[in-house]
């Protein structure tokens, strides 16, 4: 039994295609195809999350320059930041969250989200 599904028009092989908000089925031979519109998990979360920094290092330029990119502050209030190490470094969507995480592990840089982030990293 072949689970690989095949195209309604000539028989061949489809492939999974996703773009922007859609997502289905295309064959490659003959350009048949089936759409339907999908939403990522990600962008219908409501939560709002909070990121904080664990033991980051204030004389690391390129984290200070990422906190500061984040937190949408210059230099200096990022250094700030990150001596005091006593307010949060981002409240936003799940979105958002996902982008600084990657961001902050790029950097090998430890961090805590609250509430628990459900999204694949």
């Amino acid at each position: 039994m072949n689970s690989t599904p095949t195209c309604d028009n000539c028989g061949g092989p489809t492939i999974n295609v996703q773009q922007g908000r859609s997502i289905g089925r295309q064959c490659p031979t003959c350009g048949w195809s089936l759409f339907s519109t999908y939403t990522s998990p990600i962008l219908l979360d409501t939560n709002t999350y909070t990121v904080r920094l664990v033991d980051a290092d204030p004389r690391n330029a390129s984290l200070v320059r990422l906190v500061a990119g984040l937190a949408g502050c210059n230099y200096l209030s990022a250094r700030a930041m990150l001596l005091s190490n006593s307010e949060p470094l981002l409240r936003a969507n799940a979105e958002r969250t996902l982008a600084a995480i990657k961001q902050l592990r790029e950097l090998h840089v430890r961090y805590l989200v609250e509430p628990d982030f459900p999204h694949a990293l």
